[in-house]
């Protein structure tokens, strides 16, 4: 096992596309944590001065940087990444629209320190979005329960494996609007990373519908399921997976387990069958849909 530091110096990156409240209610849960020893990288996409001020009001009371970068996700988190300090030894990828418990990062550092990946809760409408595997295995199968909003990553595995993929995301300019954070969760099976899951710590975040009409949610659901979908496809599943894959909305609404509604089932299954075959049908096939992007 590697030499690893005693202390974890931890970044919270943030890539926000203006959603004013959202912000300040993240930083000011930043604010209020019980230690100061973490600094926040904001990425602003927003193309406004909103968030310029806000970040200004903010300035004093945090230790706080800012980058631009392209649109999307996962370019913001890229660009924060690259700027951070040197000294930072850890990352937490929170969207803009979550908020973290006042002794989230004093518990994580005393905790956790000698992690490479922390998998924690990612908590809306008052529930956990997914149950951490029973056995805590860390396989192409298991991390799909891990959120990388509510992920910690060393920058050492970073450095191993890549950011980001920028094509994959919300608010990239393909297709593939979702699974970004998979698909780098995976790339880490190929390291010798040091992975804990924690349910004990959480962030708090929205529900995926939250903010968006009937009509928005759906479109959402379908290019969010392509992402899944794609990265199935990419990293080259078994057969019955990629049955599953498609067939799993069907299922939960046969047994009452969803609810998406029959239009929402629809727009999933026929997502992840368009991530799959790597091709998209119809009117909802254009490749950007950022009036869409939520981060829930």
């Amino acid at each position: 096992m590697p030499d690893r530091a005693s202390a974890m110096t931890l970044c919270i990156v943030i890539s926000t596309i203006g959603r004013s409240a959202a912000l300040e209610r993240l930083l000011d849960s930043m604010v209020e944590q019980t230690t100061g020893d973490f600094s926040v990288g904001i990425c602003d996409q927003s193309e406004g001065s909103a968030v310029a001020e806000i970040i200004r009001r903010y300035q004093d009371r945090l230790d706080l940087f800012t980058v631009s970068s392209s649109p999307g996700l996962s370019a913001g988190r890229n660009a924060v990444v690259r700027a951070a300090p040197t000294s930072v030894s850890h990352f937490l990828f929170p969207n803009d629209t979550s908020v973290l418990d006042p002794s989230f990062c004093e518990r994580l550092q005393a905790k956790h320190a000698d992690a490479d990946i922390v998998a924690m809760s990612y908590v809306s409408d008052g529930r956990p979005r997914y149950e951490h595997p029973v056995d805590h295995a860390w396989t192409k199968f298991t991390v799909w329960s891990a959120i990388e909003a509510a992920t910690v990553m060393s920058r050492r595995v970073l450095d191993q494996v890549g950011g980001f993929d920028e094509g994959l995301g919300s608010g990239s300019f393909g297709p593939w609007q979702s699974g970004e954070g998979t698909d780098l969760l995976l790339r880490t099976l190929s390291t010798d990373a040091v992975v804990r899951w924690d349910a004990d710590f959480c962030v708090r975040g929205v529900a995926q519908a939250h903010g968006l009409s009937r009509v928005e949610e759906v479109r959402k659901l379908r290019v969010y399921a392509r992402g899944k979908g794609f990265v199935v496809r990419r990293w080259s599943y078994p057969l019955h997976y990629r049955a599953g894959t498609v067939l799993k909305p069907w299922v939960d609404l046969l047994l009452g387990r969803t609810e998406l509604g029959l239009h929402g089932v629809l727009a999933t299954s026929l997502g992840r069958a368009e991530g799959l075959v790597g091709h998209c049908w119809g009117r909802s096939s254009e490749s950007r849909f950022a009036p869409v992007r939520a981060d829930g």
